[in-house]
Formats: structure tokens, C-alpha cells, sequence
């Protein structure tokens, strides 16, 4: 049950960005370092590493805390289709809300037979729930766990065991699953993990950090230093389009029609429909004024409507569509005003 709740509308910082601004809301803690946001209608969960879960019921209008007991190091949130949130820890946990609305800790142990020899269950980095409802984690020793309980048992679809990490997965539909990983990592199922099969590779040994399967079949990865990469349907490789920015990038979403990208020092980039190789469109926003103590978007989502929200170390933030036309030269810092308070905007 909530320990405490603080429901707080979303405030609006003087950053003369008008006649948008970025909106902070005020019921995130100077310290909770948001890693992670899921969205089901209008209900919206993000959730920090040091145990923080905030919850918004209308689009990010307003926000209730609902932390977990032991301030467990939650990086991962994942929402289903009939509504059910899901949660990821670092220590091989996954959090869901019983019938009582308390939330409930399951580990993640897919049994002997989804470990490698003499080691302990593989820790998840990345969390997703398919079409069918079913929840998929993927992580350590290359593992790729599905469970379709709600968390309940979990086994092992893929049994390499190699020492390789891999960091997020999605999904065309219920059959086709899509996962990546370190050392330039990709690897395809057709038939809902019964069977695997390794795709093109992502060039340089790249390291991804998220993955977003367009409606189109079109892959999306971003990664380190700027990367970011396209795989076609039926392509046979993986082709880079410049961002622009050195900044690592952790996530990417599809805001109406647009792709936007978020990282490093608040970086924020916005794509285009329409582009290609030739010309990739990706173009930075700032979303927060003055070029100091920048700090890290971990994560975002679509609020609708052309709105989007980001969460990462520098807060937690609704974006405005009109935001979408604010574009800078330079990718998007950000800086904490007095005590922490975020200081937010979007330069003229």
C-alpha cells in the first residue's frame, strides 16, 4: 500500500522559454535519479534506482510517489496491454501490484536450466511486455527470459551462456521478437523465442542502449557517443544516421509521426518523418536553458497529441508539441537551479 503520497501538479519555472516551456514536476526528489518511464492509457509509472515509483493517472498533469520498501535500484519499467505495470530491479527482481494494490517483489531465476554452469541467475538490464501480455527480460550471459504469469515462473528461450550482455528487446508483433546487445549484438525470433536466429550485426562492436520497433517494421538503436542506427525490413545491414551529437544516447521513442531521441547533458533530438540516409533530419531541441551542470535523460514516452515526457537524472518533464519546433543549434544541456530545483525552459 502507499507509504505516502504527494499529489503534485506539474510547475512551471521562469526560464523565459515562452511560449512553451518544458514542465517539471515538483514530485520528483532531488535525489531519486529517474532511470525509466511506462505508459498505459493515460496512467503513466517512472521509477528512480533508489526505490522511487511516481504514478500519474492524467498524462502527467499531476504525480503520486509510491515507494518500495528497501529502496530497491529499480531501472527498468514495462506496461502491458491489459494495463498491468511491471517493474525491474538490479537484484533479479521484478515488481507488480497484487489485487490489494500492494506491490509484490517475484525474482527472476529461470531454473538450472536457463544458468550457465556453476553461476547464479543472470541479471536483467532490460524489461518489455509483448503483444500477447507475455513479460520478456533480457541481460547477463546473453539471456533472454520469458514469463507468462506476470512474473511469476520465468525460463530461459535462449541458451547461449556466452559472457555478453544484452540490453533491450522488442517486438513487431506476438511471433517476431527483436533483441540487442553488447559487441554489436542482434538476434531475431519469428516464432515467440522457440527459436533464434543472429541478424545483422550492429557495426563497431556497438554497445546499444535502447531499441524501438516502428510500426513499420523499421528497427531503431541508440548508443554511445551519438550513434545511432536503421535496420529495413529485409536489409542486410544496419545503417548509421548522424545525430549530430558526441552525447551518449539512452532512449528513443515515436512521439505522432516524429522520433525523438534523449541522453547525455539533457540531450534531446527530434527526427522527422520523411528522412533517410541521405538526409536523416535529426535536429537537437533545448529543452533547458543556460549550457551548465547538465545532467542525464534516461528514458522517455508519447503523452499524445504530440507531447511527450523524459525522466532521467535531470527530473521528470512534460514536453509540450509546440516544443517540437524550438530547435537549437547545439545538443540540449541542462542545469539544477538553487537546492536542486530544476531550472527549466527551452532557449528562444
Amino acid at each position: 500500500m502507499l507509504a505516502w503520497v504527494v499529489a503534485t501538479p506539474i510547475a512551471l519555472a521562469d526560464g523565459g522559454c515562452a511560449p512553451v516551456c518544458a514542465r517539471f514536476a515538483e514530485a520528483v526528489g532531488v535525489h531519486d535519479a529517474m532511470q525509466a518511464v511506462a505508459r498505459s492509457g493515460t496512467r503513466l509509472v517512472a521509477v528512480g534506482s533508489k526505490g522511487a515509483v511516481l504514478v500519474s493517472d492524467d498524462a502527467g498533469v499531476s504525480w503520486s510517489r509510491d515507494p518500495l520498501p528497501g529502496r530497491p535500484p529499480l531501472i527498468d519499467a514495462a506496461a502491458c496491454p491489459d494495463g498491468r505495470f511491471y517493474l525491474l530491479d538490479f537484484r533479479r527482481g521484478v515488481w507488480a501490484r497484487d489485487d490489494a494494490g500492494v506491490w509484490v517483489r517475484s525474482a527472476i531465476d529461470p531454473g538450472p536450466a536457463g544458468r550457465g554452469e556453476g553461476r547464479p541467475p543472470p541479471r536483467s538490464l532490460g524489461l518489455r511486455c509483448d503483444p500477447a501480455g507475455r513479460l520478456w527480460a533480457v541481460g547477463e550471459d546473453s539471456s533472454i527470459l520469458r514469463s507468462d504469469d506476470g512474473g511469476g515462473v520465468w525460463r530461459a528461450m535462449y541458451d547461449d551462456h556466452s559472457d555478453r550482455l544484452l540490453t533491450a528487446v522488442g517486438f513487431v508483433d506476438d511471433a517476431r521478437v527483436r533483441v540487442v546487445g553488447e559487441f554489436g549484438s542482434y538476434l531475431e525470433s519469428d516464432d515467440g523465442g522457440a527459436s533464434w536466429h543472429e541478424g545483422p550485426r550492429l557495426p563497431d562492436d556497438l554497445y546499444p542502449h535502447a531499441l524501438h520497433v516502428a510500426v513499420d517494421a523499421v528497427l531503431w538503436c541508440v548508443a554511445n557517443t551519438g550513434l545511432i542506427y536503421r535496420l529495413d525490413p529485409g536489409a542486410d545491414g544496419w545503417v548509421r544516421e548522424p545525430a549530430g551529437t558526441a552525447r551518449a544516447l539512452f532512449g528513443i521513442a515515436a512521439v505522432d509521426g516524429r522520433l525523438l531521441a534523449v541522453g547525455a547533458g539533457a540531450t534531446a533530438l527530434v527526427r522527422d518523418p520523411g528522412g533517410g540516409a541521405e538526409t536523416p533530419g535529426w535536429r537537437a531541441l533545448r529543452l533547458l536553458p543556460r549550457r551548465a551542470a547538465a545532467r542525464d535523460w534516461r528514458g522517455l514516452v508519447a503523452l499524445g497529441d504530440g507531447a511527450w515526457l523524459a525522466v532521467g537524472e535531470a527530473g521528470l518533464a512534460s514536453v509540450p508539441a509546440a516544443a517540437a519546433g524550438r530547435l537549437s543549434a547545439t545538443p540540449a544541456l541542462g542545469e539544477m537551479g538553487p537546492a536542486g530545483a530544476p531550472v527549466t525552459g527551452i532557449a528562444p
